[in-house]
């Protein structure tokens, strides 16, 4: 077993032996499944005031230093293997290729190309799900690189097009479906094939028809879940591993809490108050107690008189409420749910980053089971994006490739 297969085994390891604290949904829960299991932590979970709840669940980082100080035993497991962190610097002047560009997702080009310079050099690359070509055309502006773009949207491709045109680069734009084979021309004339966040099945696309044919594979994933099924592993390494990820568990990692001004704060915290104190209504009037969830809805409609909302969700479920019942009783439990509710939701915050590693670290197996040396690195800070980790595949030379006029 390779070292990075121990590492994702173990990590699999703390992760199943944990599974009670992340994989309920707190938005579900009536109580807490640990209660009886780490009843000290749950009496700190419920001492916490408002203020601290509020800055846990908006930072991550806050909720698992927290979860870290009363769980040490499972974040010493957790803790054994970090990406590689790197320090990318960014230029002070104006960058021509920057324009049009939000400063973060520019940033977020330059760390993912200072986060390559290890590896060898290349003539050609292509770029999947490369929208506009922003990083193609970085790409092949700094690194004097010909790129192939690919993308599926038209009119992306031809706003890219006239974009890298004003610069007079070499990038030529393909419209295609990269969930479908790729053509071998594409595949071997680039050296290097990259995809800064693409989402899902896309990125496994790509994953599954570079590898092994490609010199260099760089991917910063996002959006795991997306085309996933359940149980779903790439390696044989995460197949034999113990830990077991449906689709929706796959999307821990991405959730976020609101973070903009009170109101969205405010505007979030009513509805879900609302929602939940419908679900105790519905509980006590159908005895179902399975969660039965509710469209979405325009947040101007928590703005009204909330037993309006009642009636509608009512009429979702085939029920009819009473307009002239007293919901006070009722909004009152939904408040007390919600409280609870995030207040679970901080050990969720805080252990999400370890499930987002677990599947990295599979992408990161299948690419050395095929041949690869592989790093994983966290290549920009997290206020730039919480997606920051990549995986950089680069396969061994190989002298046999070289033809025999050169090894005359």
């Amino acid at each position: 077993m390779t070292e990075l297969q121990q590492t994702l085994q173990a990590l699999a390891n703390a992760l199943q032996n944990s599974r009670q604290l992340w994989a309920p949904e707190p938005f579900l829960l009536t109580e807490a499944p640990w209660t009886n299991s780490h009843p000290e932590m749950q009496q700190a979970l419920l001492a916490l005031d408002q203020t601290d709840v509020n800055a846990m669940l908006q930072d991550s980082a806050y909720s698992e230093a927290w979860c870290a100080e009363h769980l040490p035993s499972l974040f010493v497991e957790l803790r054994r293997w970090q990406p590689e962190l790197l320090s990318p610097t960014f230029g002070t002047h104006h960058d021509p290729m920057a324009l049009g560009i939000g400063g973060r997702k520019w940033q977020q080009i330059e760390a993912f190309k200072q986060s390559m310079h290890t590896l060898p050099a290349v003539i050609n690359i292509a770029d999947w799900c490369g929208g506009k070509g922003y990083l193609a055309g970085y790409l092949s502006a700094h690194l004097g690189c010909q790129v192939d773009c690919l993308e599926i949207d038209t009119n992306l491709c031809a706003e890219g097009f006239d974009r890298v045109d004003q610069f007079n680069l070499p990038v030529k734009f393909h419209r295609c479906d990269v969930l479908q084979p790729i053509s071998d021309t594409i595949l071997m004339n680039n050296e290097r094939h990259v995809a800064l966040h693409a989402c899902g099945e896309l990125h496994r696309s790509m994953w599954r028809q570079t590898l092994g044919r490609a010199e260099q594979v760089c991917l910063s994933p996002c959006c795991y879940h997306l085309g996933a099924t359940d149980d779903f592993h790439l390696s044989e390494a995460a197949k034999h591993a113990g830990l077991h990820l449906s689709a929706k568990e796959m999307r821990i990692p991405l959730l976020e809490t609101v973070t903009g001004g009170q109101q969205a704060i405010n505007s979030r915290r009513q509805e879900q108050i609302w929602r939940l104190a419908y679900e105790t209504w519905r509980i006590e009037e159908t005895g179902d107690t399975h969660y039965r969830p509710l469209r979405s809805l325009s947040k101007r409609f928590f703005k009204q008189d909330p037993g309006k909302f009642f009636e509608w969700a009512a009429t979702q479920h085939a029920l009819r409420f009473n307009r002239h019942q007293d919901i006070d009783a009722y909004l009152d439990a939904g408040r007390r749910r919600f409280e609870m509710s995030e207040r679970l939701g901080i050990i969720r915050q805080g252990l999400k980053r370890y499930l987002e590693y677990f599947i990295v670290l599979d992408l990161a197996c299948y690419a050395e089971e095929q041949g690869y040396s592989v790093r994983v690195v966290e290549f920009c800070p997290k206020h730039l994006t919480p997606r920051n980790l990549a995986v950089l595949a680069q396969r061994p030379f190989d002298p046999t490739i070289i033809p025999s006029l050169f090894r005359e």
